[in-house]
């Protein structure tokens, strides 16, 4: 790849579109909202691409304002009581932050240090790759370089130390003025100055939220943090924190980092004691601070083991999920002979409870409707879903999945009724986090692979399935919940268009859907809208795409050549 002036690469044609190939790629593969666009629009010409890139070009080379499309704020579980704030970009904002990082990454990725195992960029002359590896890969080397380092350790000294640091609250108090500051420093005076405005404005979308304080909608510009859900916001962590992992080596600590989890091993306890004291120095001057409720020093071989788990916490919700999906799946068999003993009526809240859980979604991933299994198993099974998900909000991703996968997929009456009461438990339940009701209208109206759409199957041939869903997504649209709104407004769209739009009065359905949201209506909602209701008109944003159109001669997209 040929490389160039950084401030070059920033308005170069061909780099500026494959960044919106990696933007693409990220948004229509990302599992929380890659459904919102792909249902009703379809990008047909490279028109709306070259339109793009000319606007990205003029944005970079200063010769127009940033005049941002309003992001918008949402929410996942963390943990069984606390969420965790995410921003959704508009796809364009999505592209510029993109292109800043391809750009950026072909300048400063080399001055990066080798043990630094997230969100680490790859590039291609030829066909599709995407620009970061995906998370399991990554945080997988991340510990198997610290298991070899221990063991080497371990074989030469009569002691191992593991020094576990993680940053206290990283993502939401990442301070833009100091970020900004790493990207001159890491960029060595190649990038004017005169872009430093434009940093922060791509730093700071404006976002539109609800207030849990009063329930209002809201909105404001984000001055503070990295945007949680968004692939990018890992490669800015990389630089902020690239000169402390510098230090690091430099003073000769056996270190590694992924993002915000941190590893330092020794022989030597004292030395772990001073990379803490040298770590907390260093983030101070960043505005950060070691987390004293996750950072520690461990010796014990059996305590090392268990830091060392792949399916320790990653830093990120997502790699625990990926893994701990394939560590279900091994224990599938086991657990088949462990269902008969769990008490279907428990709380789930003791340490046996929970390892209850681990084997029912272990059981239900791999379940087929031709598999030999005892249906009064499978039905409780199913059936206590909505508790699992109630007080352990880390499983809702796979327990709602597994809830549609039994009301389709052809198994017997007794489990696809079960599916569907558990189904309607978790809509009408208001102790259920609306995240629930977000994942659950996701897996109905985004099929896996190229099958059609969970909600034409469930509806197929039944008019009074289609109204009681409908509804139910009325309703959706009036909780504070901008994510569940949009995921509801397009539930309620394909519907209506089921069988030519014989299920539902299309017109009639136009005429009302504005008095399903709340008011005052965002602009992200009122542009969703319109583009439903009619989606032949023009408007003032670039639209996503359908990735299936950038095939290219069979060798994916993103072939330009950087040149």
């Amino acid at each position: 790849m040929v490389r160039f002036d950084l401030e070059d690469s920033l308005i170069n044609s061909n780099l500026i579109r494959n960044s919106i190939y990696y933007a693409l790629y990220d948004r229509l593969n990302y599992d929380h909202f890659s459904n919102l666009f792909e249902i009703n629009l379809r990008f047909k010409s490279r028109k709306n691409v070259d339109e793009l890139v000319d606007y990205i070009r003029k944005i970079f080379s200063l010769k127009e304002p940033l005049n941002q499309d309003v992001a918008f704020s949402y929410s996942f579980p963390k943990s069984t009581f606390f969420q965790r704030r995410c921003v959704y970009l508009p796809f364009k904002e999505l592209v510029l932050r993109y292109h800043l990082i391809n750009s950026l990454s072909l300048e400063i990725e080399s001055a990066f240090i080798k043990t630094s195992f997230a969100n680490r960029s790859q590039h291609t002359k030829k066909g599709f790759i995407n620009l970061f590896p995906d998370y399991y890969s990554q945080y997988l080397n991340f510990v198997i370089w610290t298991k070899n380092v221990v063991n080497k350790v371990s074989s030469s000294h009569s002691k191992c130390y593991v020094l576990k640091a993680d940053i206290t609250a990283f993502y939401d108090t990442v301070s833009h003025d100091y970020l900004v500051r790493s990207i001159y420093s890491i960029t060595c005076g190649i990038l004017p100055q005169k872009y430093e405005p434009l940093l922060f404005d791509i730093l700071q979308p404006i976002a539109e939220y609800y207030s849990y304080a009063n329930g209002a909608l809201g909105s404001e510009k984000v001055s503070q943090g990295l945007l949680v859900g968004n692939r990018t916001e890992g490669y800015f962590a990389n630089i902020l924190l690239s000169k402390i992992d510098e230090l690091m080596i430099s003073k000769g600590f056996k270190y590694t980092r992924y993002v915000d989890d941190i590893r330092v091993v020794s022989p030597s306890k004292a030395d772990l004691i001073e990379a803490v004291h040298i770590l907390q120095d260093e983030l101070l001057r960043l505005g950060l601070n070691l987390n004293s409720a996750k950072t520690e020093i461990v010796s014990e071989p059996k305590l090392i083991e268990e830091l060392l788990r792949p399916d320790n916490e990653a830093g990120d919700y997502f790699v625990d999920e990926i893994y701990s999906e394939k560590l279900f799946n091994e224990e599938m068999e086991y657990s088949k002979d462990y269902l008969n003993k769990i008490d279907f009526s428990g709380n789930f809240n003791t340490d046996d409870e929970i390892n209850d859980i681990k084997k029912i979604i272990s059981y239900l991933s791999e379940l087929g409707p031709n598999d030999d299994y005892d249906s009064d198993i499978v039905v409780k099974a199913i059936s206590c879903l909505p508790k699992i998900i109630k007080l352990n909000p880390r499983y809702i991703k796979r327990a709602t999945w597994y809830i549609v996968k039994f009301a389709v997929f052809g198994f017997p009456n007794q489990v696809m009724l079960a599916a569907y009461r558990a189904m309607n438990t978790i809509f009408i339940d208001q102790d259920i986090m609306n995240y629930s009701r977000t994942r659950l209208i996701h897996h109905l109206i985004k099929p896996r692979k190229k099958d059609p759409p969970y909600l034409a199957m469930i509806t197929k041939g039944s008019n009074s399935k289609s109204q009681i869903l409908q509804e139910i997504f009325e309703r959706c649209l009036s909780e504070k919940s901008i994510d569940l709104q949009l995921n509801a407004l397009y539930a309620i769209w394909g519907l209506s268009s089921l069988n030519n739009g014989s299920d539902i009065d299309q017109i009639e359905f136009q005429d009302r859907i504005s008095d399903y949201l709340p008011r005052p209506i965002s602009y992200t909602l009122t542009r969703a809208l319109a583009l439903i209701v009619k989606p032949s008109i023009d408007i003032d944003f670039f639209p996503d795409f359908n990735i299936d159109d950038f095939v290219i001669s069979g060798e994916g997209i993103g072939a330009e050549e950087i040149g």
